[in-house]
């Protein structure tokens, strides 16, 4: 009875997860333990081709898919951030079954685990349950290798040009904290006041005579360090200087003139609408506490 079977990898977790009948809860567990402990990497070779394939689709044939990666690794100097998700293509090729059992043994051990359940089940049982599956598994015998390598201070602004065939765009970048630092609720907010069909890139850079069809911003907080951006498409017979200029604008705005209460609580009643809208689906309640969990504490 198993639905909504799927999986991600972002840069700080991989989640697997998946919809089932709440009377089949032991049944999960017991196939998620025999998963975890007896995993067979059928057709290895094969299925690594397909991810080949998945990279090259999603990356190599979209304009500007290549220079995002190229973007990524020039703005995360010496983070691992640098590196992309999926790999560079040499990583893919190269890679061999006895690595990925290596990788597996190492960074998929049950200490390493977090399960996620939401729904219609009893906390004990679950609990129980969980015990006599998942408590089952041995741990792994290595500790997983610390993050040591942080990102370098910026010594000066880093530029990148490219040419793609699609329209002229902007990007800006600079770096923030992680997801949990104390700074991380006045991004959001930050986020807010410039985003929406109110906020303040739509009604100075997009509405009337801007200079940008669409303007938009976002706060990317992972585990170890954190991005905030600024990203606008040229309106036709707007060059990206000018829009790069009108997008600095916004946040020299910000640095000099305090923003209003009236703004301020707009945003707040926003962020409060969303996340209730949020709490009734078990599958952002689900995401949520994965991300959380993931990159700091679902507390």
């Amino acid at each position: 009875g198993g639905t909504f079977v799927n999986a991600f990898t972002s840069e700080d977790m991989t989640c697997y997860f998946e919809a089932l009948p709440a009377n089949k809860l032991e049944l999960w567990f017991w196939a998620e333990a025999d998963r975890i402990q007896n995993r067979v990497f059928r057709e290895f070779y094969s299925e690594r081709d397909v991810v080949y394939e998945e990279r090259r689709r999603s990356v190599e044939s979209t304009a500007t898919g290549p220079f995002e990666i190229a973007f990524d690794s020039m703005f995360w100097e010496s983070s691992p951030y640098g590196w992309p998700v999926l790999g560079w293509p040499s990583d893919i090729t190269c890679v061999t079954k006895a690595q990925a059992d290596d990788y597996y043994s190492l960074y998929y051990a049950p200490q390493n685990l977090t399960a996620i359940l939401v729904g219609d089940f009893d906390p004990k049982q679950a609990l129980a349950l969980a015990e006599k599956y998942l408590g089952a598994i041995p741990p792994g015998t290595r500790p997983v290798p610390q993050m040591i390598t942080g990102e370098n201070k910026s010594l000066a602004e880093k530029r990148m040009n490219a040419e793609a065939e699609t329209n002229p765009a902007v990007d800006i970048r600079w770096h923030t904290v992680a997801y949990v630092h104390r700074d991380g609720p006045a991004l959001d907010v930050l986020e807010g006041i410039l985003n929406g069909p109110t906020g303040r890139l739509q009604k100075n850079l997009v509405l009337g005579d801007g200079v940008a069809s669409s303007a938009s911003a976002g706060s990317d907080q992972r585990k170890y360090e954190g991005a905030f951006s600024l990203s606008a498409e040229c309106k036709e017979g707007h060059a990206p200087d000018e829009v790069e200029r009108a997008l600095c604008a916004q946040i020299e705005k910000l640095q000099k003139e305090p923003v209003s209460e009236d703004e301020l609580q707009k945003v707040r009643n926003r962020y409060l609408a969303s996340n209730y809208r949020q709490l009734a689906t078990y599958q952002q309640l689900m995401f949520r506490s994965a991300r959380a969990e993931g990159q700091g504490s679902w507390r």
